[in-house]
Parts: structure tokens; C-alpha cells; sequence
């Protein structure tokens, strides 16, 4: 709003200007008498300083945009950080859990109902189910640590799941939690390689990520002489087909 009220303020003394110089030529051309005279000399007096005010006034305004369109700086982005980890802290408190998950080695994880509702269907229709508090769900085909990694991701310590992608996508994929699902494709994308090609294409094929199942295929065939001989050997005969059909 000030930049506005500034650029107003220009273009007011712009015209002000301009209406003292028509009226400064108009009357050179009639005989001027004293009291005229000392009238336009007073008033040519001030032409200079009304017109050096409206650069003044166009650079500020300029000053006011450059300002508006600069980015937000680090300092917003580490409160940011800041606010992530706290976060982060208050959820992983199990002084105010009220929901138990027993993983296949029999770990006892706490968590809290209503982020897990929220971030899955699943969870979601397994606590509205529940009879007691806390309440308790066993996860047969998981262990602890894909679990607290996927917890982890969600009380916004997305660090959490790194080195652990597969596991916790499948955790994410058997339980419907999209947001850690687009994550883990996400990374997929950025970090396949003749190293883990085998199994990322694995996943590509079985969710029909199409984007990554393209990337998948064609590492295996420009890069095939550094992939494990095993694993190579391991993969699902229709996926060595179309390899070999690009």
C-alpha cells in the first residue's frame, strides 16, 4: 500500500508540474506587468525543486519493488527448520501417546490417533474400530525401525526414512499414507542406480509408476555390465524381456 500511495504521489506532482509550465507560457505571451512578473518568478523558482522530487519519488518506488520481489532469506527458512524439529519433539513425547503399535519384533511404539487418522484411511478405520484406550494395533509384516522412520517422516523429520525408502514404502503403500508414498517415489526417482535398480524397478512394475519404471529399464541397459549378476538374475522374466526390447 505504500508503494501505491508513493507512485500516486509522483504522478500528482507530475501533473502539478505540468499545469505551472502551461501557465508559465501563456503568460509570456501577454504583457507582463510587475505584479505578474514577480508571480511567475516565484513560481519558475519552485519548478526545479518540484520536479527533482519525482525521480526521487520513481526511485523509491523502485526501492519498494525490488524489496517485495527478493526471496524469503535464510533466516525464515532455519525458524522454519526450527519449527519442524520442535514439532518433532512434542509428537515423539510418549507421556501423551494414546495409541500402541507392536511391530513383527515385537517392539511397542507410541504414537497419537489423530495424526495417523489423518495421514491414512487405514489407521483411520482401525482406530475408529477400537474398544479401549490406548489403543493398541499389531503390525504383523513390518519391523520397528521401518515403522519409527515413517513415523518420524510424518512429525516432520523427513530425514528420517533415508537409507529406508523401500521398506517404508512399502509400510506407506500397504497402509495408504500418500504423503510418504509421493516421497519415496520422489527419491526413487533421484537416487536409482546400478546399485539399487533391481529392486527400485521391482516396485515400479508391481505400483505402475510409469516415470520410474522408463528410468529403471534404461539404466539396465546402458549400465547393465555394473549391475550385480544376481540380482540381474533375480528379476521377473518380463522385466528382462522389455530390457532387452528397448
Amino acid at each position: 500500500m505504500v508503494m501505491a500511495r508513493t507512485k500516486q504521489t509522483a504522478r500528482v506532482l507530475n501533473r502539478s508540474v505540468k499545469r505551472q509550465i502551461a501557465l508559465y507560457t501563456q503568460a509570456t505571451r501577454k504583457q507582463p506587468n510587475l505584479e505578474s512578473s514577480a508571480e511567475e518568478s516565484e513560481e519558475t523558482s519552485q519548478l526545479p525543486t518540484q520536479s527533482n522530487n519525482a525521480p526521487l519519488l520513481e526511485d523509491a518506488a523502485m526501492e519498494d519493488d525490488e524489496k517485495e520481489s527478493q526471496p524469503p532469506t535464510k533466516k525464515v527458512r532455519f525458524e522454519d527448520g526450527e519449527a519442524s524439529l520442535k514439532w518433532y519433539e512434542i509428537m515423539s513425547n510418549e507421556k501423551f501417546s494414546d495409541l500402541v503399535i507392536i511391530s513383527s519384533d515385537k517392539v511397542k511404539i507410541s504414537s497419537h490417533r489423530n495424526v495417523l487418522s489423518k495421514c491414512s484411511p487405514v489407521f483411520a478405520d482401525l482406530i475408529d474400530k477400537a474398544t479401549e484406550l490406548p489403543v493398541s494395533i499389531n503390525v504383523e509384516n513390518f519391523d520397528a525401525a521401518t515403522i519409527q522412520a515413517a513415523l518420524g517422516f510424518l512429525y516432520d523429520k523427513t530425514d528420517a526414512i533415508d537409507g529406508k525408502e523401500p521398506a517404508v514404502f512399502k509400510f506407506a503403500f500397504h497402509y495408504d499414507i500418500k504423503e510418504l508414498i509421493d516421497a519415496c517415489c520422489s527419491i526413487f526417482m533421484k537416487s536409482v542406480n546400478p546399485t539399487n535398480v533391481c529392486e527400485y524397478i521391482q516396485i515400479a512394475y508391481n505400483q505402475n509408476f510409469e516415470e520410474l519404471k522408463k528410468k529403471c529399464l534404461k539404466l539396465l541397459v546402458e549400465k547393465k555390465k555394473e549391475i550385480d549378476a544376481l540380482k540381474w538374475n533375480d528379476l521377473p522374466k518380463n522385466i528382462i524381456i522389455e530390457a532387452f526390447c528397448l
